[in-house]
């Protein structure tokens, strides 16, 4: 993940405290951390990031922050941060990555980089609890973009491809989305 980037569209929203609404702080979230993975986070094997469903992220996003505007009793629902954590989840279970580059010991890819266990929304519905209670500053950006960069390292799956000299596929794992 790219933190420039993302801290980059974010900041101007929360210095000026121009949303409207939950759906439009969604909206901005949502594109600031598509913004900063697409292209710029990969595996170990160097496959790159090329897509992801970010109108889930926002519907999760969007849910979680709307829930806790309408409650009425002035506490944020740590519970509805699990919805957002279901965001980042799905987003990361609908990657899409370019083929890995030829290198040892795969020769051919095959069926390519798959995302095999994308997360899990504890503790990260937890953690971006812990960010949003510290009010929309630098630290809230600070603490949620290390946040969400520890969360891509549990991320885990596999390359698939031919090694030289082998007529057979093998599964390649690995674990962690990294900055390319």
């Amino acid at each position: 993940m790219n933190k420039s980037i993302f801290k980059a569209i974010l900041r101007p929203c929360l210095e000026t405290n121009q949303t409207k609404d939950g759906n439009q702080f969604a909206e901005i979230l949502s594109k600031a951390y598509q913004m900063a993975t697409v292209n710029f986070a990969g595996t170990i094997y160097g496959s790159r990031l090329v897509a992801a469903d970010a109108g889930f992220l926002e519907a999760s996003i969007a849910n979680c922050v709307n829930s806790n505007l309408s409650d009425t009793t002035g506490q944020v629902m740590r519970s509805a941060y699990k919805l957002m954590a279901v965001g980042f989840i799905g987003y990361w279970a609908s990657a899409k990555f370019t083929p890995i580059p030829t290198m040892p010991p795969i020769a051919t890819p095959v069926n390519g980089t798959k995302v095999l266990f994308p997360g899990s929304p504890s503790p990260l519905g937890d953690e971006l609890w812990l960010c949003f209670s510290l009010g929309y500053t630098d630290n809230f950006l600070d603490a949620l973009s290390a946040v969400l960069i520890k969360f891509q390292m549990t991320l885990m799956g596999s390359c698939n491809g031919i090694p030289a000299g082998a007529t057979t596929a093998v599964d390649l794992p690995w674990t962690g989305i990294i900055p390319l």
